[in-house]
């Protein structure tokens, strides 16, 4: 025993845990916890980017915010006489842009939460939790996915993670 004041329980826990099969051990284990909060955080990030989406077109295609533009254009006569239209389509191509890639990211980290549940897919997961970072411009998701990225990167990048991942991986 190297610790005096570890418990005796302590290294019989540790070295039975050891021999069962696919057991986890150290930081490993809380691997399947990032994994439920990437999946609920990609449910999230889904909702966000549709939310936008649809949201701008609403927006967009409301009478009284097209009223908006077309005082714009008369206040300002050095405006072309189509700048409200185009920045209408350009605000509505921007919005579903991005909603779109919210939604492609939320969808990744579903599907990366539910391969990393079973320790598979470890770089997919990591590449998930820094796709999150698209989120920069919604306030609701950015922080939860930084915070996210910092507890996922210590747990994924830890020695005992990628045991327990390469210990699931499928051999041929």
């Amino acid at each position: 025993m190297d610790n005096p004041y570890q418990s005796p329980g302590d290294e019989l826990f540790n070295s039975a845990e050891a021999l069962l099969p696919g057991a986890v051990a150290g930081k490993a284990k809380q691997i399947r916890v990032i994994a439920v909060l990437m999946i609920i955080h990609g449910v999230a990030m889904l909702a966000a980017g549709v939310g936008v989406a649809v949201m701008m077109v609403w927006v967009a295609n409301d009478q009284k915010f097209q009223e908006q533009f077309t005082k714009s254009q008369e206040q300002n006569p050095n405006l072309p006489a189509d700048f409200g239209e185009k920045a209408l389509t350009w605000m509505k191509v921007g919005y579903v842009a991005y909603g779109s890639v919210l939604g492609v990211v939320g969808v990744f980290n579903v599907v990366s939460g539910w391969l990393n549940y079973n320790y598979r897919a470890r770089i997919a997961g990591i590449l998930a939790m820094v796709g999150n970072l698209a989120s920069i411009v919604t306030c609701w998701c950015f922080p939860t996915s930084l915070l996210l990225l910092v507890y996922g990167l210590i747990i994924y990048l830890s020695a005992d993670a990628e045991r327990a991942f390469a210990k699931s991986a499928p051999t041929l």
